[in-house]
C-alpha cells in the first residue's frame, strides 16, 4: 500500500521575527525598528564585514537570515548593535530621518571619508499612508483604505531578497576599511541639545564618493504609521555584471505597495500588545530564550524589556524594577537584592544594587517593582485598564486591579478613557511629579531621569565590556508631536548635505552625527 509522507517546508515563522498585526502605532514602531536591525545585519553579512560566526541564523518565510550577535566574543559586531540601539532611541522619539552605514578608507584629511559603499535607511512617520476618497452627487460615498499586513509582509520579503541579490552582484571589498554610521534628524521636531546615544556631532565630517558611482533603490516598506526606504550607493567597478542589467533586475524585484484593502477593526482589549513583545533582541528565538534564567523581585520571571544580569547568581532581572529605565544606565556590575544580602563582598568590590528595595519584605518589594513597571508602561500609552495591565505586566487580573487602584490613588490616571474600564494617563503630572519620585536620584546609585529628559551618554567600550549588558530595549518615551511625510530625497548623493526637499528650507539644518569610534575591519 502506498504511503504519502507530508514534507515539512523550511519556512520560518514571521512572528518569530516581526509582529503579526501592524495596524497599531505601537506594533508598527516595533516592526520598523526590527526591520532596520535585520536589514543592517543582512547587509553586513553579504558584504563579509564580519565572520559568519558573528551572526545568528534565522528563518523567515524561506529566507536564510543572518542576524548580528551581541557578545563580548565579537566586540566589533556588538558595537554595530550599540549604534542600532541608539537609532531605536531616535526612532522612538520620531527624530531620526536617515541612518547611513558607510564603508570607507581613511583619507589624508581628518574630516574626510573616502566612501566605497554606503547603505542609507530613510524613515518617515505619521499616518500619511491612509487614503480617504469621497464621491458625492446625491449621496456621500466613503472609501477608506490603507496598507494591509499582507502587503507589508510582501514588501519586507522583497527588500530582504534585494539585499541578497545586491550582495551577490557586488565585488569583494578591500581587505582593510572602516565602518561607521551617520544620522540625520528631522530638525523641525528635534531639540537642539538632543544627541542619539552612542553618537556625537560631526558637522565637519564629509563623505566623499567616487565620481563613477551608482545609486540603487533596494526597497520601500510602509505601514500605516511608518515607512522605511533603503538605498545602496557604490562604485560601478564593484558590480560584477553590467550596471544596466543590475538596475533592471532591481527594478523588477522591488515591490511597490499599490493595492488597497478595507481597514481592519482595532484590536480589542483582550488583544492589547504585551510589553514582552517589545523585546529588541536582535536575534532571539525559543531555543535561545531557554538559556537565560530570569528571577526578578517583581515575581514575573519572564524576559521583558531591558534586562540586567546579576554578577552574584547569574540570573536576569528587569532593569526597570531596579530603577534603570535606559540601557546606557545599566551599571558595569549589577547585584540583585538577594545577592546584595548574601554576598556583600560584591558590593564592596564595586557592584551596585537598588538600596530602596533591598530591606523590604518580599510582598512590599514585589508591589514596588510591579508599580515601577506600571509607571514605565504609562509613560508611552494614553490610557490603561486592569485588563491592559494584566497582559502587559504578565500578572493576574486581581493583581492588576490593585496596581490600577494605586495608579488612581496616585492620580496617574483620572478621566475615563476611550474603552470601557480604561482611564486616561495624566501625562504632565506623571512626567513632572510621579516619574521623578518613583525613579528619583539615589546618591549611591546615580541619577535616574525620565526617558524624555535623558542626557547623552558615552558609548560602552566594547573591548572591555563583560558581555552582560542587556540584549533587549523597550519603548520608554512618549512623543506627542506628529511628523508629516515628505517627498523622497536623494539622500545618497551626500548624506552630510541639506536635503533638496527640506520642508524648512529657510532654516539651517543640523547635519548629521557620526558614530563615536569607527570600526577598523581587516579581512584576508
Amino acid at each position: 500500500m502506498a504511503t504519502a509522507l507530508a514534507v515539512r517546508q523550511n519556512i520560518g515563522n514571521w512572528s518569530k521575527v516581526f509582529p503579526n498585526e501592524l495596524g497599531t502605532e505601537l506594533r508598527s514602531l516595533v516592526f520598523i525598528k526590527k526591520l532596520l536591525a535585520v536589514a543592517a545585519s543582512y547587509v553586513l553579512y553579504f558584504r563579509d564585514i564580519f565572520p559568519e560566526s558573528a551572526f545568528h541564523d534565522k528563518q523567515l518565510e524561506g529566507i536564510e537570515l543572518k542576524i548580528l550577535k551581541e557578545s563580548s566574543e565579537f566586540p566589533e559586531s556588538s558595537k554595530i548593535i550599540y549604534w542600532l540601539k541608539g537609532c531605536f532611541d531616535a526612532i522612538d522619539r520620531k527624530y531620526l530621518k536617515s541612518a547611513t552605514i558607510a564603508l570607507y578608507t581613511p583619507s589624508n584629511k581628518d574630516d574626510e571619508c573616502n566612501v566605497i559603499e554606503s547603505y542609507c535607511f530613510r524613515l518617515s512617520y505619521g499616518q500619511s499612508n491612509i487614503s480617504l476618497s469621497v464621491t458625492s452627487e446625491n449621496e456621500s460615498l466613503c472609501d477608506l483604505s490603507y496598507t494591509s499586513d499582507k502587503e507589508i509582509k510582501s514588501a519586507t520579503l522583497s527588500l530582504l531578497k534585494n539585499i541578497e541579490t545586491a550582495g551577490k552582484r557586488l565585488s569583494k571589498l578591500p581587505s582593510e576599511l572602516m565602518v561607521t554610521m551617520k544620522l540625520q534628524y528631522y530638525d523641525e521636531v528635534t531639540p537642539e541639545d538632543y544627541m542619539t546615544p552612542g553618537f556625537k556631532r560631526a558637522d565637519d565630517t564629509t563623505f566623499v564618493y567616487e565620481e563613477d558611482n551608482i545609486n540603487v533603490r533596494l526597497g520601500n516598506v510602509r505601514t500605516v504609521h511608518h515607512s522605511i526606504k533603503m538605498h545602496v550607493q557604490t562604485s560601478r567597478r564593484l558590480f560584477s555584471g553590467s550596471v544596466k542589467s543590475t538596475e533592471s533586475t532591481q527594478e523588477e524585484c522591488v515591490h511597490e505597495i499599490s493595492s488597497n484593502s478595507q481597514i481592519k477593526s482595532k484590536l480589542n482589549e483582550e488583544e492589547e500588545l504585551s510589553l514582552s513583545f517589545l523585546q529588541q533582541t536582535l536575534a532571539s528565538d525559543e531555543s535561545e530564550s531557554q538559556v537565560y534564567k530570569v528571577r526578578c523581585p517583581c515575581g514575573v520571571n519572564t524576559d521583558d524589556g531591558v534586562m540586567i544580569l546579576c554578577d552574584g547568581c547569574g540570573s536576569w532581572q528587569h532593569a526597570i524594577c531596579f530603577r534603570i529605565s535606559e540601557e546606557y544606565n545599566v551599571p558595569v556590575s549589577h547585584v540583585c537584592e538577594i545577592c546584595a544580602k548574601n554576598k556583600p563582598e560584591l558590593l564592596q568590590s564595586g557592584g551596585t544594587t537598588d538600596d530602596t528595595i533591598r530591606n523590604m519584605t518580599d510582598d512590599a518589594r514585589k508591589a514596588t517593582c510591579l508599580f515601577r513597571r506600571a509607571i514605565s508602561l504609562c509613560m508611552y500609552v494614553d490610557s490603561v485598564s486592569p485588563a491592559v495591565l494584566a497582559r502587559a505586566l504578565a500578572v493576574e487580573y486581581t493583581v492588576a486591579r490593585g496596581i490600577f487602584n494605586r495608579l488612581v490613588k496616585e492620580q496617574v490616571v483620572k478621566l475615563p478613557g476611550p474603552k470601557r474600564g480604561e482611564k486616561l494617563v495624566e501625562k504632565e503630572f506623571l512626567k513632572n511629579t510621579v516619574y521623578p519620585r518613583v525613579f528619583g536620584q539615589d546618591e549611591k546609585k546615580g541619577t535616574m531621569v525620565s526617558p524624555e529628559f535623558s542626557t547623552t551618554q558615552k558609548p560602552t567600550n566594547i573591548h572591555g565590556a563583560p558581555g552582560k549588558r542587556t540584549q533587549q530595549s523597550i519603548i520608554q518615551s512618549t512623543i506627542e508631536k506628529e511628523i508629516d511625510d515628505e517627498d523622497e530625497d536623494n539622500l545618497m548623493n551626500n548624506c552630510t548635505q541639506d536635503s533638496l526637499f527640506s520642508p524648512i528650507a529657510d532654516k539651517k539644518r543640523r547635519k548629521v552625527d557620526l558614530a563615536n569610534t569607527p570600526i577598523n575591519i581587516f579581512r584576508p
